[in-house]
């Protein structure tokens, strides 16, 4: 629903002009480098998920469906402020296929 609202809300406008991604080079060349941060994340939440599921002493051990309600929530909550935040920052389209007016009239939602 949120993602027919923002195709009807934009409007085709000129690309707008990024300084960073005239400054750096494309992934490509630093592929390798790019991906390690997530690399290092990923033990980290594996050990902080683990921490939660043992149980400790004196702390009693959080029950499952506590933990999916609460992620269901916050989940929840986080796509409808994306969508909301979304909508009101409307910006033009970076993609060639999003600077051609035919052809976004054309694949409007019905």
């Amino acid at each position: 629903v949120f993602l027919n609202l923002a195709y009807y809300h934009y409007k085709v406008g000129p690309r707008l002009h990024d300084i960073g991604h005239q400054i750096f080079p494309e992934v490509d060349e630093l592929s390798n480098i790019v991906d390690s941060p997530m690399y290092m994340l990923y033990p980290f939440v594996g050990v902080l998920f683990l921490s939660t599921i043992i149980p400790h002493e004196g702390v009693t051990k959080p029950y499952l469906v506590n933990i999916i309600l609460r992620f269901g929530c916050v989940f929840a909550i986080g796509h409808t402020l994306r969508a909301a935040t979304y909508l009101a920052t409307s910006v033009p389209g970076s993609a060639n296929h999003c600077l051609d007016a035919e052809g976004v009239e054309k694949n409007r939602p019905t």
